[in-house]
C-alpha cells in the first residue's frame, strides 16, 4: 500500500482472516485433523501456484509503518467456524459471523482448492477424496475452531514521508 493512493490524513483499513484454525487459546493439535491439514496444504499449495502468503495479514501492521503510515492499530476478534452456545450481542454477532464463514467454505471449498493442490501434484480424484473427510470436519459440530480476524488500519500522514523511513 503507497501512501499517495490516500488524502493526507485519511485512514485505510484492512480486515483480514488469519488462516490459522483455532481450539480454545491454542492451535488444533499436531494429531491428524482434516481440516488443519486442509489448510496447511493450501498454504503451500497457493504459494507454489500464485505466489500467495496466505499469512500476509500478521506482516501487514509492519508494512503499513514501512509504506509511512501513522497511528497503526491492529486488533484480533475469534470469529468461529459455526455457531457457539451462549448469550448475548457478542454471541450473536459471533455466530452470524461463523455460519457465514462455515457456508463460505462448504459452498467454495472445490473450486478454491483445485489449482493449488493440483500445484502439490494432486489430481482431481485425490483432491475430492480428501475433501470429504474436509467437508466432515467442518460440520462436526463438535470442531469449537475458530479463525482471529485482524482488523488493521493506520492514517495517512500529513506531510510525505518517504516509504521505509
Amino acid at each position: 500500500m503507497q501512501p499517495s493512493h490516500l488524502k493526507p490524513d485519511g485512514y485505510v483499513e484492512f480486515q483480514e482472516l488469519e488462516y490459522r484454525p483455532r481450539c480454545g487459546d491454542t492451535l488444533l493439535p499436531d494429531t491428524p485433523h482434516a481440516f488443519r491439514d486442509y489448510l496447511s496444504h493450501m498454504k503451500v499449495g497457493l504459494q507454489i501456484y500464485s505466489g500467495t502468503d496466505i499469512d500476509a495479514v500478521r506482516k501487514l501492521s509492519d508494512e503499513l509503518k514501512v509504506a509511512g503510515f501513522q497511528d497503526v492499530q491492529t486488533t484480533a476478534r475469534k470469529c468461529p467456524l459455526g455457531s457457539w452456545s451462549g448469550k448475548g450481542r457478542d454471541v450473536q454477532e459471533m455466530n452470524l459471523g461463523g455460519m457465514l464463514l462455515k457456508a463460505v467454505f462448504l459452498d467454495g471449498l472445490t473450486g478454491v482448492s483445485r489449482r493449488p493442490f493440483m500445484a502439490l501434484g494432486w489430481t482431481e480424484q485425490q483432491i475430492e477424496m480428501f475433501l470429504i473427510d474436509v467437508r466432515k470436519a467442518i460440520v462436526n459440530p463438535e470442531m469449537h475452531v475458530y479463525f482471529n480476524l485482524h482488523v488493521v488500519y493506520g492514517k495517512k500522514p500529513l506531510l510525505p514521508v518517504e516509504c521505509g523511513k
